[in-house]
């Protein structure tokens, strides 16, 4: 029973629940019971506190401003302070005048006395329909609903103990009714009320009069609650009563509720005749037609009998989007339009851009996508629903990255550039659609659309930008492929900086923009087509200005460029694991002072500090691939025993097994415990049976442990892994000649030599290739 009474309690404009039904009834009822309650003065004597009237009809006002609030406005708190704000001013005033009355004797000031108390009355009424109503506005698992209810229930029995003399006292039986109701106590709401029930009143008593009839009302709620068939049969009898004969308002209020009641019937058992009866009823009552729109809605979506026109489905989507927040306005529609292709070109944008709002982007772009089906060439909405239906596809493919979507994005944008009336809405969606073709087909692509659109895209920066890499990358491109010669690429260079710095140097260029291109002129300065490292040093601190980006890893790579290693080794030396150096430029760091520090092999200061900066990549590595690469980078400096500190000596399981490589490499090449360095290696060949690396190395620890026979088997696997000639093929060419001859296989051995090296003359390594021939003579003396 209480689950059922909650639903009727929240405000009438949370339209898409079964309980909604009753809501608008509580609503309407409200303002019946202030309308038997006046408070315009009423004496002469009372006019003493002539502003205490004012003050109640003001607060009276926020009550009812209140209770058109849809369920959970933040308003309602502001309301509800002004509303207590005014009564505690009100109260003030009528106390004072009750300290001047004093011990003033005479049916005069017993008169004053007791309308006085009357209006003390009126405002503690006036209060606890204020909490009552705040209630009303918070959801059912709000906390602070039930501290509402609570202290408007306090404030009522009060009002029945202090005022009992007084016959608006009887009011709060009605407001503690309705607070019983909201808290789910019907048996005790409808005790409080019976006796305001037992008797019809004098009808020309008006004050008693309304009261009564409010009693009646508030019965009729009760029983919307308990008995829908009662409380329509009740509520049709009453509207025939002589009491309520020729009363406006309260037959509106009969006739609502017998519509409520017939509509939860027709809910409960969709049948033509318990449908018919309610549009019936629906159409009798003076229920707004927006809320008489939506029980029609809910009515033909549950018996699937047509009774709402479609041009009263679209305009009933066009006021929940107006009047309700998205969120509110999106949970009534999906539940009420399952279907929205039955929506017309207006109510699918509104309905879309709602949920857009809220964040479902898949079910707006269907929205969209069905309002441009549908909308005509000459209706301007046309260019509406491609904007929306063109930026909702882009933000999600921000969002997800999906390839599909990208790939509708990109047609929507490219639409919008054609088609768009707006210069403004064009440009941007060329900027949107050449970011998605760079990312996705690449920075040639990008360029190739720019040009395309070349009088739009004129004056752009990021455009610029844009275009201006493609041709720095197009010019590197051709110099490589010997298209352009050295003088030719140095006079494009200084163009294509040149004209870089002219929108570097613009007012109002953006900030990402404007540091993207001093990145740019950095990489040109930096090049050898200019060397001028200085420069673009510069231009990187520019460019960090502008980002609020550290840019400390372009600076790295420049200065490994320029070949500047005491540069570098000063930039990095210092530089906390924290910095804005990525993991994978950490490793691009160390490959290049890898390869700067084997370039200067006699050089053993930077050879030592390559080794620093890999130790320091490596903890800053953050998954297994760059730590191999980092590894790799160690063998390839000899520095056997820092990738022994870094990995140990035993093979681990469940990593990459170009990890368990180097412990085996790193072994031998310390020449230390070879037998564990061949155990390590006879794992990583399970691992990796195609590697050539992994076999070459397990040969020469079988070759150094003068296992021969099994040494021979890996360095005839790599031969068959690896392309004749290379360095690999040429190691284990010369690892299986060793281990032939020291079986005493020496013609073999011989033979093997003189063969591959009257094939291969050119070996490519000059300590390799004196080894092999050294070799071969030693073998032919034999």
């Amino acid at each position: 029973m209480q689950a059922r009474l909650g639903s009727i309690l929240a405000c009438a404009t949370t339209l898409g629940s079964d309980r909604a039904i009753r809501r608008m009834s509580a609503k309407l009822v409200t303002v019946a019971m202030f309308v038997g309650l006046s408070f315009a003065p009423f004496s002469p004597v009372i006019a003493q506190v002539k502003q205490v009237p004012p003050l109640l009809e003001e607060a009276r006002q926020a009550a009812l401003d209140l209770n058109q609030l849809p369920l959970g406005d933040e308003r309602a708190s502001a309301l509800l302070t002004h509303g207590l704000d005014v009564l505690q001013l009100a109260n003030h005033m009528v106390e004072e005048h009750l300290d001047v009355l004093g011990a003033a004797q005479g049916p005069l000031s017993k008169q004053d006395r007791r309308l006085t108390r009357l209006q003390q009355a009126r405002i503690a009424y006036v209060q606890g329909e204020l909490y009552r109503l705040t209630a009303m506005k918070r959801g059912m698992d709000d906390p602070t609903r039930a501290a509402y209810l609570d202290s408007a229930v306090a404030i009522f029995t009060e009002m029945r103990s202090r005022f009992q003399s007084i016959d608006d006292a009887e009011l709060a039986r009605v407001g503690l009714a309705r607070c019983y109701r909201l808290q789910g106590l019907i048996d005790e709401a409808d005790k409080i009320l019976e006796p305001l029930l037992r008797h019809t009143p004098d009808l020309a008593d008006a004050s008693a009069a309304n009261l009564w009839r409010v009693a009646v009302i508030e019965q009729l709620e009760l029983a919307l609650i308990t008995d829908p068939q009662l409380a329509m049969t009740t509520a049709s009898q009453w509207a025939d009563h002589n009491a309520f004969a020729n009363q406006g308002s309260w037959q509106h209020s009969l006739s609502r509720i017998g519509a409520l009641a017939a509509v939860q019937l027709a809910l409960e058992t969709p049948t033509a005749a318990t449908v018919g009866l309610a549009v019936e009823k629906l159409h009798e009552s003076n229920l707004p037609q927006s809320l008489q729109l939506q029980y029609l809605v809910r009515l033909e979506l549950a018996s699937d009998i047509p009774v709402v026109t479609a041009q009263q489905r679209n305009d009933w989507v066009l006021l929940l989007v107006d009047t309700l927040s998205s969120q509110q306005a999106v949970d009534r529609i999906a539940k009420q339009v399952p279907d929205v292709s039955v929506l017309n070109v207006q109510a699918l944008l509104a309905y879309g851009s709602a949920l857009w709002q809220v964040g479902q982007l898949p079910s707006a772009v269907n929205c969209f996508d069905h309002a441009m089906q549908n909308v005509d060439d000459s209706n301007p909405l046309r260019h509406t629903a491609a904007l929306w239906y063109a930026q909702c596809l882009y933000q999600q493919v921000i969002q997800t990255g999906s390839n599909a979507i990208r790939a509708r994005a990109r047609a929507a944008l490219a639409r919008l550039v054609q088609t768009h009336p707006a210069r403004d809405t064009r440009l941007t969606s060329l900027k949107q659609w050449v970011s998605l073709e760079q990312e996705d087909e690449g920075l040639a692509a990008a360029a190739k659309i720019i040009t395309l659109h070349q009088d739009l895209a004129a004056d752009d920066p990021y455009l610029h930008y844009i275009l201006a890499t493609h041709h720095w990358e197009t010019l590197k491109q051709n110099r490589q492929d010997g298209q352009l010669k050295t003088d030719a690429a140095v006079t494009l260079a200084k163009a294509i900086a040149d004209d870089a710095q002219k929108i570097v140097e613009k007012s109002g260029v953006d900030q990402q923009v404007a540091g993207g291109l001093c990145q740019l002129l950095a990489r040109i300065y930096a090049s050898d087509l200019i060397k001028q490292p200085d420069t673009a040093m510069a231009y990187l601190d520019q460019a960090q200005t502008l980002l609020g980006q550290s840019q400390l890893q372009l600076k790295a790579l420049i200065l490994i460029q320029a070949g500047q290693s005491q540069q570098l080794w000063e930039l990095l030396e210092n530089t906390p694991q924290t910095t804005a150096i990525s993991a994978q430029a950490w490793v691009l760091i160390v490959d290049a002072i890898t390869d700067l520090a084997l370039r200067r092999p006699d050089d053993k200061l930077i050879a030592d500090r390559a080794a620093q900066l890999a130790i320091k990549a490596w903890n800053a590595s953050p998954d297994v691939v760059g730590s191999v690469h980092i590894g790799q980078s160690l063998i390839r400096l000899g520095q056997w025993d820092i990738c022994l500190t870094l990995l140990g000596s035993e093979y681990l399981p469940n990593t990459d097994p170009q990890l368990n490589l180097i412990i085996g490499q790193s072994l031998l090449g310390l020449n230390r415990d070879i037998d564990q360095a061949a155990k390590v290696l006879s794992e990583v060949v399970k691992d990796l049976p195609e590697s050539p690396a992994a076999h070459l190395w397990l040969g020469i620890a079988y070759a150094r442990s003068e296992r021969h026979a099994q040494a021979c088997e890996h360095f005839r696997q790599v031969r068959s892994l690896e392309k004749p000639a290379t360095l690999p093929w040429w190691q284990a060419t010369l690892g299986l000649a060793q281990s032939l001859a020291a079986r005493g296989q020496l013609a073999a051995a011989r033979q093997i030599l003189q063969v591959t090296l009257t094939l291969y003359p050119v070996i490519g390594d000059d300590a390799l290739a004196n080894d092999l021939v050294q070799l071969l003579g030693r073998l032919q003396k034999q």
